[in-house]
């Protein structure tokens, strides 16, 4: 495991989103007149849709977890309690070598790349943002369907807002300090995207979240740096090919010996 306090490497991803299908990212906001929107999509300031990063990492994460779970890959429920890094086991050891040798023991394959509460992320993901004199929002009418019964509820109708097909959302993604198989998962997760096997946003049992995503990558190491190289390079073909490369044989690996 690649520890924090030495540089190692820097990858860079420029990522264009393509909204293949209607897109509804919700702000969670109800409209306060009758005359507004149910739920409208989520805006920043400038009325700019918006994917929020935080929103891109879960889903990045929540998948990457699905996929070890089935390689039978043991990893960790922090939400429910049970983490496998606790930062108040910190005091039982004497400096920061044994700490780290605790650590890189105990961390699951998730929270080594995606982090935890005690364990800082090596993968950094800006909000995707829309150009507002290009993006394209129109509403649908929906209805609430009761379960007991299967028909609509009193009351039930109502409108959300969606990005059209076809809009364009841009943003960035950081990795630091990561192994090539690392690498490796989040271009494993992105093929899952372009194939229609993971979708964003509400509504996705109406049709809705597909996305394609484009990208180019630029990476910077530490050999670059010690000649003076400050510009990173942009990954060709075949090394981005090795980089999934890699995950698969990684995903081999902890299959078998379930690490």
């Amino acid at each position: 495991m690649i520890p924090f306090d030495t540089f190692k490497n820097k990858y860079f991803f420029d990522i264009y989103i393509t909204a293949e299908t209607p897109i509804h990212i919700g702000s969670g906001e109800e409209g306060l007149s009758p005359l507004d929107i149910d739920s409208s999509v989520l805006k920043d300031s400038e009325g700019n849709t918006i994917i929020p990063g935080s929103s891109l990492k879960g889903v990045f994460r929540s998948n990457l977890e699905q996929i070890l779970r089935g390689k039978n890959v043991k990893i960790c429920d922090e939400v429910g309690g049970n983490p496998c890094i606790n930062s108040k086991d910190r005091k039982k050891f004497d400096n920061e070598d044994s700490w780290f040798s605790h650590i890189e023991k105990n961390i699951c394959e998730v929270c080594n790349l995606f982090g935890s509460n005690s364990f800082s992320s090596r993968v950094f993901f800006s909000d995707a943002m829309a150009d507002k004199k290009q993006q394209n929002i129109n509403y649908r009418d929906g209805v609430k369907i009761r379960r007991d019964t299967e028909v609509a509820a009193i009351k039930a109708k109502y409108d959300y807002e969606i990005v059209s097909s076809g809009t364009i959302f841009k943003t960035e993604l950081l990795m630091e300090n990561v192994e090539d198989y690392q690498v490796g998962y989040i271009l494993f997760i992105i093929d899952m995207i372009n194939n229609g096997l993971i979708r964003f946003g509400g509504k996705k049992s109406a049709g809705l979240g597909k996305l394609k995503f484009q990208f180019n990558i630029k990476s910077l190491n530490f050999d670059d740096i010690t000649k003076g190289i400050f510009e990173p390079k942009a990954l060709n073909e075949n090394q981005i090919e090795n980089l999934k490369k890699a995950s698969i044989e990684r995903l081999a690996k902890v299959g078998e010996t379930n690490v």
